[in-house]
């Protein structure tokens, strides 16, 4: 049986005597920060009369079989002609496909690893871990979309990349080319004795210490302002792609086909693409490596899914790698490790057996094996059951104690203070001429009265100061409480400490914002001019003015007749104000003669509409909607009364005109603002049991192998 072996298609295509030595090479590689991936590979050059495999297709499968077992599959990328039989292949383990992939990326509010994985990965099969599947994911991944003939640019391999970091899982290729995110074993795999390595070829580097990691935490919080992301003439399908992500898409000349917050594919159509942007809002997470180093501080600033929920997981990691700075590198024959794998390895200066993770090993495929293997000494990978991801969230309102949960170590704490209340909307101009009075005549005129303004409204009330502390309480630890007053108190904390923000704070796991600052209140709308309808506002409308009226009344005392005349030369309507209509004009004239009380009387209603009251606050800690402001007063023309005949000789005739229908609507009383809270974000407490797993009616869980699976 052949001790190396080529299979191209699922056929033999060169074996021993077939494959150049030494000019087959496998790589292996392992990043184990989980923050890049790079393809496994494999490169060989073989004899053979078969011109067939330079009508190759990229991607076809290369298997290596090596003493009869596959070792792996590899997908074709180049044939080279070296000679006139013979062929260097090339080809990437599964994860070199999604080099030339493109993935559309967006904005995750929570989508689990389980939805997100296989929507990068597309056609590549790829099997998840169950300890990763149902991790939540929360931030941004950018339009990808690489060259595909050439690989260049950002792929659905680097978007990949992003998730792996973020939950701190690897990926790994089993012997049938299906990929998998998994986790590496922390145990011993294999021991390389000082037999399996050529001293020669060793050399060990030692980084400079590190003296923190800081990690960037990211937040994507929509907001309301216009973005324009294309103008012109689009043709059918026409892909349109965005730098930044957004949000409520909206066309005009053609319509959008499909779209998401990365891009949108339009019709055909001659128009404008805008959507609502989102605001970045970052955070800074750090972590101290090495006590009293010089400072070197390694910051993490591109990673954007890592959010409040695994930030902290994150540092944590990378805190824990870098305190790893010796890495050997030698000439080994390969056993049963992989890259990725723990061994104890013989020191070639310090002559003892160390514990060291291998990072990459790069093997001669010939008769036998040696493997140029790096290795970095003492660290273990990170398991998924002690990841800090912040998983559980409660709100603490009014007073308590709190305890912290067994198996919790980090607790991130929000404390919202009290939101202030919103200030009252201002009453709208008035137009009053009330109790104009002339005497001893039997004729009058009045002056014009000009419509009165819309008052302003109130300003919203401030949302409670928040400020954010990250703890590592002890189990069993408590906290007092209190979120009655204006200011939150959480143990030792205060929100006093913190700061109020326009915005508020957003949190990303629930969509919900707390401690916003009150919408200010809407103005009120000014009064008509004569015969003009008064200012609406919003979905309420102002009153309807009137054009000239005119009266005539008849009536008799001590024997004589008179006739009442009035004309006013109209009316403009009230102006409207958020929450009511403004009223409509008629307008009355008001006569008094000998003592008499009036007889002739139009009633009239051209009054501003009252605002009505801000808006409580919605959410804990938000302030209260500023008061609206009242609707004006409509405007008056002139009014011109007259009586005959004329009054007797010495009587006293009085004329007057009076009323209170031209008053300017009140303004809005402030929104109340909202009590604070406590928001607390830990690790969910996981029982982990050990022994063997067990199905659901009992039953040990076997393997493929039919063997007991042990946890």
């Amino acid at each position: 049986m052949a001790v190396n072996e080529i299979r191209y298609k699922g056929v033999s295509y060169a074996t021993d005597d077939d494959i150049k030595v030494p000019s087959g090479i496998l790589y292996e590689v392992k990043a184990l920060r989980s923050d890049s991936l790079e393809a496994n590979s494999l490169t060989v050059t073989v004899f053979s009369n078969n011109k067939a495999i330079m009508g190759f297709a990229k991607n076809d499968k290369v298997e290596y079989f090596r003493d009869g077992r596959r070792v792996g599959v590899y997908y074709l990328q180049t044939v080279e002609r070296v000679g006139s039989d013979a062929y260097t292949l090339s080809a990437l383990s599964a994860l070199g496909r999604l080099i030339t992939m493109r993935h559309v990326g967006g904005i995750y509010t929570g989508q689990t690893v389980a939805e997100v994985v296989p929507q990068i990965c597309g056609p590549v099969e790829v099997m998840i871990e169950s300890v990763y599947a149902s991790r939540k994911l929360y931030g941004y991944l950018p339009y990808s979309n690489p060259d595909t003939r050439t690989g260049n640019g950002r792929s659905a391999r680097d978007n990949l990349s992003q998730v792996l970091f973020a939950i701190g899982a690897s990926l790994g290729t089993d012997e049938n080319g299906v990929m998998r995110v998994e986790k590496l074993w922390d145990g011993v795999s294999a021991t390389i004795t000082a037999d399996q390595i050529n001293e020669d070829s060793c050399s060990t580097v030692y980084e400079t210490p590190v003296s923190a990691v800081e990690i960037t935490e990211h937040q994507w919080v929509p907001n309301t302002q216009t973005v324009s992301l294309f103008e012109g003439a689009a043709e059918e399908g026409a892909l349109i792609t965005f730098d930044e992500p957004v949000h409520d898409l909206t066309a005009h000349g053609f319509s959008i086909l499909e779209s998401g917050a990365n891009y949108a594919v339009v019709s055909a159509g001659t128009g404008t693409l805008t959507g609502q942007g989102y605001t970045h809002l970052t955070r800074i997470v750090r972590r101290t490596v090495t006590e009293g180093a010089e400072e070197n501080v390694v910051p993490i600033t591109e990673a954007t899914l890592v959010s409040l929920t695994n930030s902290v997981d994150v540092a944590n990691r990378m805190a824990d790698y870098y305190r790893h700075r010796e890495t050997i590198q030698m000439d080994v024959e390969p056993g049963a490790e992989h890259a990725g794998s723990v061994v104890r390895i013989f020191h070639p200066w310090d002559k003892e057996m160390v514990q060291a993770c291998v990072e990459s090993r790069e093997t001669v495929i010939s008769g036998i094996l040696s493997s140029q293997t790096r290795a970095l000494v003492g660290f273990i990978p990170p398991q998924p059951d002690t990841a800090e991801y912040l998983d559980e969230r409660v709100i603490l309102t009014d007073a308590g104690t709190w305890t912290m949960p067994e198996g919790a170590v980090t607790l991130r704490a929000v404390l919202v203070g009290k939101g202030s209340d919103g200030t009252a909307g201002n009453p709208g101009g008035s137009n009053i001429l009330s109790s104009s009075t002339k005497s001893n005549t039997s004729s009058a005129t009045f002056s014009a009265g000009a419509a009165g303004k819309g008052g302003s409204g109130g300003t919203g009330g401030d949302g409670g100061k928040i400020n954010i502390i990250t703890l590592e309480p002890e189990a069993g630890q408590t906290f007092a409480y209190d979120t009655t007053g204006d200011e939150v108190i959480f143990g030792t904390y205060s929100s006093a400490d913190g700061a109020a923000s326009e915005a508020g704070y957003f949190d990303s796991t629930t969509l919900e914002y707390f401690g916003r600052k009150g919408a200010d209140g809407v103005s009120g709308g000014d009064g008509g001019a004569v015969g003009a309808s008064g200012k609406s506002v919003g979905d309420y409308f102002g009153g309807h003015g009137t054009e000239s009226k005119s009266i005539q009344h008849k009536w008799t005392a001590s024997g004589t007749t008179y006739t009442d005349r009035g004309s006013i030369q109209g009316f403009g309507g009230g102006g409207a104000a958020k929450g009511q209509n403004g009223l409509s004009a008629n307008g009355y004239i008001r006569f008094q003669a000998f003592g008499f009380t009036p007889d002739v009387k139009v009633n009239s209603y051209a009054d501003g509409a009252s605002g009505s009251a801000g808006d409580d606050g919605a959410n804990y800690g938000d302030g209260g909607g500023g008061g609206n402001g009242g609707g004006g007063a409509g405007a008056t023309g002139s009014v011109s009364v007259s009586f005959t005949p004329s009054a007797p000789s010495g009587e006293r005739t009085q004329c007057s005109w009076s009323g209170v229908w031209l008053q300017g609507g009140s303004g809005g009383a402030g929104g109340a603002g909202k009590k604070g809270c406590v928001i607390l974000y830990y690790r969910k407490p996981k029982p982990v049991q050990s022994g063997a797993l067990k199905t659901s009616d009992g039953r040990d869980l076997l393997d493929a192998l039919d063997r007991r699976m042990i946890v």
